[in-house]
């Protein structure tokens, strides 16, 4: 009978990681009318790490078996606020927007990206999936203090 070794996972999943708003680029207008036409703010941000499977699975190469880099994944979920004028509704039946998600260690370095494309419709409304995976190897969720969110630049 083959032996069973019991494995050791290490997660490294920051115990402290949580998610925000990027500071003045959270808040967005559409159009130059006063009120604009479309408006959105960005009000929250949830994340979650999920560590890598229990096994590596190693690859055979001719210099021996080499372990295949593991990846930890965060799931960034930005809660958006928007209003869009009926003025607006005329124009168009949805307005897409891109959230860009950041990792970042203390320094504000980033680590990892990723975005999201969410369909706003006319009226009041709370999008709540705009959501994207940030992936990203051992050492760097190490660094990974927050996730923050901001509307892609040019959107």
């Amino acid at each position: 009978m083959p032996s069973v070794r019991r494995l050791r996972l290490r997660v490294h999943c920051p115990p402290a990681l949580h998610g925000e708003p990027q500071k003045g680029h959270s808040k967005k207008r559409w159009g130059t009318d006063d009120p604009p036409l479309v408006t959105a703010e960005i009000s929250g941000v949830v994340v979650i790490c999920f560590p890598p499977g229990l096994l590596k699975i190693a690859v055979e190469a001719p210099q021996g078996t080499l372990g295949v880099p593991t990846y930890y994944k965060i799931n960034a979920t930005a809660i958006v606020g928007y209003h869009m004028t009926e003025e607006a509704a005329r124009q168009v039946s949805g307005l897409p927007a891109t959230v860009h998600f950041d990792a970042l260690d203390a320094n504000r370095v980033v680590l990892g990206s990723a975005e999201a494309t969410i369909l706003m419709l006319p009226g009041d409304g709370v999008v709540e999936d705009a959501s994207a995976n940030i992936y990203l190897p051992e050492d760097a969720i190490k660094r990974v203090d927050r996730v923050e969110a901001r509307w892609k630049y040019g959107m």
